[in-house]
């Protein structure tokens, strides 16, 4: 086994961490890239394949109201943030979450926290 000097260790580390700043700044620019490439309102098609649901129910949906939209004569759009806010309504708690309200809903006296 080959002793290394203290230098020759710290200029490795130092090369590491160098390594490490560079695919942290490589991974930064990609999810700023990835937000600039989300567009803020998307047509219905588009609404269709984010919710992961049929056209045919995103009309249904649009039609009855259901997520706030916005019309320029047949053209609707609707904003990124809502549909997003939509989906989350829909959410359903897991077995552990369903656990955890319930005991602290027991230790709570039947008070919880919304």
């Amino acid at each position: 086994m080959v002793k290394k000097s203290g230098d020759e260790v710290l200029s490795r580390i130092s090369s590491q961490l160098e390594n490490v700043q560079n695919q942290l700044d490589e991974l930064v620019k990609k999810v700023e890239r990835g937000k600039e490439g989300q567009k803020e309102y998307l047509t219905m098609k588009e609404f269709a394949k984010l919710a992961g649901i049929p056209l045919s129910t995103g009309y249904q949906i649009s039609s009855k109201n259901l997520l706030p939209k916005y019309r320029f004569g047949k053209r609707v759009l609707f904003k990124r943030v809502d549909v997003i806010a939509y989906i989350e309504k829909f959410r359903i708690a897991s077995e552990s979450e369903i656990h955890s309200r319930a005991i602290n809903s027991l230790t709570n006296g039947g008070h919880h926290d919304a």
